[in-house]
């Protein structure tokens, strides 16, 4: 009796030794420790094709080696082993074997007759496919959990933006309000003005002026003195509403002047906002118009 393995397998190879069994490897790669009872054969593939089958068959009758069975220890070899089985008249494989080999169920009935365990080598990588399945879904939540926080962050700071100009509506309303107790009390000047030149006169028997024209010049002043306090408040609000715009440059392009205002370019005549009216541009300074108040700024600031 002579076996002839297609492959390397050290627990086959220890348990034909301890069955004193003699044995041929048949290998397509070198083996680091050969084992010390057994003769080896490397070939570059395993035979397939009537040639390479009848090359091996002479290399073995040389080494004066004539097995009676051919066993497969890897994959590769076992279609192999099945053309050697037949071209070194070897012993063939019944059909129980053929089934035990092809059914998992009838390799596992049949080694627990002898008490044999089976070996669980299909446990340990779908083992390994499961964790890794489950960190790679892990991951991917991870992944939408941090892009749900970053787009509801997106969208707290864009609120945040929408909300800035509803502030400086408080603060023009503010100005407004002030702007009209300004007023207020310069009109309350202005009677109090009226009232002691007035007084002044009580003592005389005859007033040398006339008391038409001195009402009148009083109304004058004090409407003069309204409107200055106006045109003042006027121009303080604008320019505090021209505050939150950046005057970056003026360039010229084909003999017209244009300034960019917030990375925004503009012409003379265009309108900043809704009331705001770029009247001017100059090299230097850009004049804005708000109604009858204008207000000049420099470029850069």
């Amino acid at each position: 009796m002579h076996v002839l393995v297609l492959g390397n397998r050290q627990g086959l190879n220890k348990a034909l030794e301890k069955l004193n069994v003699s044995y041929t490897l048949l290998v397509n790669q070198p083996i680091k420790f050969p084992p010390k009872r057994a003769q080896v054969i490397q070939v570059k593939k395993f035979p397939l094709k009537k040639s390479e089958l009848e090359d091996i068959s002479k290399n073995l009758n040389d080494l004066n080696i004539n097995p009676t069975h051919v066993i497969a220890t890897i994959e590769a070899a076992v279609l192999a082993a099945s053309f050697l089985r037949r071209h070194l008249d070897c012993r063939l494989s019944v059909h129980s074997v053929i089934k035990k080999c092809a059914l998992k169920s009838e390799m596992k009935s049949y080694l627990q007759k002898f008490e044999i365990p089976m070996t669980p080598f299909i446990l340990p990588r779908l083992r390994n496919l499961l964790i890794g399945l489950g960190i790679s879904v892990a991951i991917m939540i991870v992944d939408q959990v941090s892009k749900s926080s970053n787009s509801s962050n997106s969208n707290s700071t864009r609120k945040a933006k929408v909300q800035k100009p509803k502030k400086v509506v408080a603060q023009n309303t503010s100005t407004q309000n002030t702007s009209s107790s300004l007023v207020n009390n310069t009109s309350r000047i202005s009677n109090r003005r009226k009232s002691s030149l007035s007084s002044q006169l009580v003592g005389w028997q005859r007033n040398p002026f006339n008391s038409v024209a001195l009402s009148n010049e009083a109304d004058i002043d004090g409407a003069s003195v309204n409107m200055e306090k106006e045109k003042d408040i006027e121009k303080s609000i604008l320019l505090k509403n021209l505050e939150r715009y950046n005057v970056e440059i003026v360039a010229e392009f084909n003999n017209e002047k244009i300034v960019l205002i917030d990375s925004r370019r503009f012409r003379q005549g265009d309108y900043l906002n809704d009331e705001i009216l770029i009247d001017r541009i100059e090299n230097d300074q850009i004049t804005f118009r708000n109604g009858s108040t204008t207000v000049t700024r420099n470029v850069g600031n």
